[in-house]
């Protein structure tokens, strides 16, 4: 894993499975993303520009703060 200059995200290989239930970005080889809820077992909701298992990276999406 390797953190991301100026943002604090953590991106991981697609080897390391996230956890269930959590909002995710992930990008593929060429760079494109996709975000939605990692439901396991490469199961995602998302609209889906890439599918998972075309994808390279994932990280966590921050909780949204919002609203507090």
């Amino acid at each position: 894993s390797e953190p991301v200059p100026n943002l604090g995200t953590i991106w991981h290989p697609i080897s390391e499975d996230p956890p269930t239930g959590v909002d995710l970005v992930w990008l593929d080889a060429n760079g494109y993303s996709d975000t939605g809820m990692y439901y396991g077992s490469g199961d995602i909701e998302s609209v889906c520009t890439i599918q998972w298992p075309e994808a390279r990276w994932w990280a966590r999406l921050p909780e949204d703060s919002y609203g507090d």
